[in-house]
């Protein structure tokens, strides 16, 4: 009998190592504790979770968003599991957890002290103990100090220091669909209020989960902020994906996989796609707002080439089109550059900058690109900023900057431009690190913002003056073609 304890606890001891060591282990070792009632899912997507949660823990990335569809367990591997196992590696580590409700965080929270609570837990982390006065639900305190703090999207941090912060849900779809107002509060709660609680700025991590749900919404406008890593994890695979779950091997899945076919299954899916309605089922399910191609430029026909960027030396031109506004507000418009090369009927769009300037900044900005690309002529719109930037540059001297006066609302301009998109004249890097902001906006337009999309269409327009214009009529397309 001395001999079965003997391997029981060898046994015991193994699978406590590999939980303390891997949270993919650790959340099937405490599931029982949290959800009593549930069966846990042996399945590779939370693997995928759990290990792009893991390399958080571990420092290595420090900025993750995680775009998934509902019910794929993020929660509990964000919000419930990583907490609690941070905790018992370190129980002096100071969490903030956020999710855009009172009582879904409370939901979190109680999952997490019931988990801290277990005798499992206890025999996991020996050491990692709630306070006597630390098992609050708002506010699990350990006895070194650490805590687990309980908040909601706009809710009061003060006083609150970090040096892990998770966000879960920050904003119900309706919102997130329906409010630009919502959807600016809960960016700037995040960016203005929680990103300022790291105690040690340089090393504090941050995660955000949460479902697609526009073009404008919190992911997208964090990727666009630069410096976050992100896991789009879509119900169906778009096109092939190799995704690292920790393992010697990726994941590898071909265009129509299935991610999670042992709750969404192909029926499933069919039915979620008749319940949101396409538009709904490609951003929440597919995690792609652009998946559908868009109201009036059908991306899906724009060429995308592998690769980062397009080779310059192919062209036989290059153009910049500026859209320019003056403010760095984060509300306010950008300030967008398209340099595009043209060759025969296709347009290659090359680089896209895009920032919010002030107007000096702007100025210098219009000089780098036009350094960095040397294009034949740099557009700009004949209004406001537009005006004072070429006459600032005319009187230098500067002999590459023309006025365009638009004529007609952006939608008309847009519709008039559509077609070349179809006919698949349009081409780009695929893997450009502007590209999905880019294709996202042309995709949302006239319902998102249009920066891009007036830039773009801008230099499309100049350039139907065509053979009369002296900047495109040597070109090969006016010189052997009719054209449009």
């Amino acid at each position: 009998m001395s001999d079965v304890n003997a391997v029981r606890r060898e046994l015991r001891s193994r699978v406590h190592a590999h939980a303390r060591a891997n949270l993919f282990d650790y959340l099937q070792l405490i599931f029982p504790e949290v959800v009593p009632s549930g069966t846990f899912l042996d399945v590779k997507h939370t693997r995928l979770l759990a290990h792009a949660l893991g390399r958080v823990a571990r420092g290595e990335t420090r900025r993750l968003l995680i775009a998934i569809p509902p019910r794929f367990g993020k929660s509990l591997l964000g919000s419930v599991a990583l907490p609690t196992w941070l905790l018992g590696l370190d129980p002096s580590l100071k969490i903030i957890c956020g999710s855009y409700g009172d009582e879904l965080a409370r939901d979190f929270a109680v999952q997490s002290r019931n988990a801290m609570l277990s005798a499992v837990y206890r025999d996991l982390f020996p050491h990692t103990r709630l306070a006597p006065d630390g098992s609050a639900i708002g506010r699990l305190v350990t006895g070194a100090g650490g805590y687990r703090f309980m908040t909601s999207v706009g809710g009061v941090v003060t006083g609150k220091g970090a040096d892990v912060i998770v966000v879960d849900d920050p904003l119900k779809a309706k919102d997130a669909v329906h409010s630009q107002a919502a959807r600016d509060e809960a960016f700037a709660w995040i960016t203005g209020t929680l990103m300022s609680r790291f105690d040690r700025p340089a090393e504090g991590r941050m995660i955000v989960l949460s479902q697609r749900l526009h073009q404008d919404d919190l992911i997208a406008r964090l990727r666009d902020e630069g410096g976050w890593e992100l896991l789009a994890v879509p119900a169906e695979a778009l096109q092939p994906m190799a995704l690292d779950i920790g393992e010697a091997e990726p994941w590898c899945l071909a265009a129509g996989d299935l991610l999670f076919p042992e709750r969404f299954d192909r029926a499933a899916l069919a039915q979620l796609r008749a319940d949101l309605g396409e538009a709904n089922y490609a951003a929440q399910i597919l995690q792609d707002p652009v998946a559908l191609g868009g109201a009036i430029f059908r991306v899906r026909d724009i060429h995308q080439i592998a690769g980062t960027r397009l080779n310059p030396d192919k062209m036989e031109a290059v153009f910049q089109s500026w859209d320019t506004a003056i403010s760095e507000e984060e509300s306010a418009a950008w300030s967008v550059c398209v340099t595009i090369g043209v060759k025969g009927k296709v347009f290659g769009v090359m680089d896209v900058f895009r920032r919010r300037l002030n107007y000096p900044k702007l100025l210098t900005a219009v000089r780098e690109q036009y350094a960095l690309h040397r294009p034949r002529a740099v557009f700009v719109e004949k209004a406001s900023s537009g005006i004072a930037l070429f006459q600032q540059l005319q009187s230098e001297g500067v002999t590459w900057i023309y006025p365009i006066n638009p004529k007609g609302s952006k939608i008309e301009r847009a519709m008039h431009q559509a077609p070349k998109v179809e006919a698949g004249r349009i081409a780009m890097p695929e893997k450009a690190p502007w590209a999905e902001t880019f294709l996202g906006e042309l995709a949302a337009f006239p319902n998102g913002r249009a920066d891009q999309v007036d830039a773009l269409c801008q230099f499309l327009k100049v350039f139907d003056t065509g053979r009369d214009h002296v900047l495109f009529r040597e070109l090969n397309f006016w010189r052997n073609q009719r054209g449009d």
